[in-house]
């Protein structure tokens, strides 16, 4: 009898230890996806304040004299060149959304392809008066969370300026509207 006890008793261990890696690979489950959960209640976080920053940016476009009241422009600067500033800001917000899936937030590789082969990007970077609202738009727009994309865009800026020295610019581009540089 105390075989059979012993043999119950083992077999009960085996059964507990395979019931307990179960549990353990359940637990395991359970917690990548308590962890997918997770990350896609962030996603549809950053797309609920990204869809919040579309409405401020057609707002903006709308009414552009709220980038002198709420992000603090010079008021020397034009409305019209405040509207530019603004403008550009919403095209680069857009690239920088579309880039950054496209690339899986590796603006570098970005700026290296787009240094082989010219985007509408390079083309809205290579004119010249969106150098000074680019230099604007960062003051007012940008922080260190997008960092690698604001460099990124003052890698191609720089490139396209190199073209344009060298003679091989994409055209003749407008200047700031209400008195150049200096009015920005």
């Amino acid at each position: 009898m105390d075989v059979i006890a012993a043999v119950a008793a083992a077999l009960s261990a085996v059964v507990a230890i395979i019931a307990a890696h179960f549990a353990l690979q359940n637990a395991k489950g359970a917690v990548r996806s308590a962890e997918i959960a997770g990350k896609g209640l962030q996603r549809q976080n950053v797309a609920t304040l990204f869809s919040g920053f579309n409405v401020a940016n057609e707002a903006t476009l709308a009414h552009p004299e709220l980038l002198y009241e709420v992000h603090g422009l010079d008021r020397s600067t034009s409305l019209d060149e405040a509207r530019s500033i603004a403008y550009l800001s919403v095209l680069l917000d857009a690239f920088q959304g579309f880039y950054d899936d496209l690339y899986e937030g590796d603006f570098a590789r970005m700026a290296k392809d787009m240094k082989v082969q010219s985007t509408f990007l390079n083309r809205i970077l290579a004119v010249p008066a969106n150098h000074d609202r680019w230099r604007v738009a960062q003051e007012i727009y940008y922080g260190d969370f997008d960092k690698s994309f604001v460099e990124a865009v003052n890698d191609i800026m720089a490139f396209e300026q190199g073209r344009a020295a060298a003679g091989l610019s994409v055209g003749n581009a407008p200047h700031p509207r209400g008195g150049g540089a200096e009015a920005l």
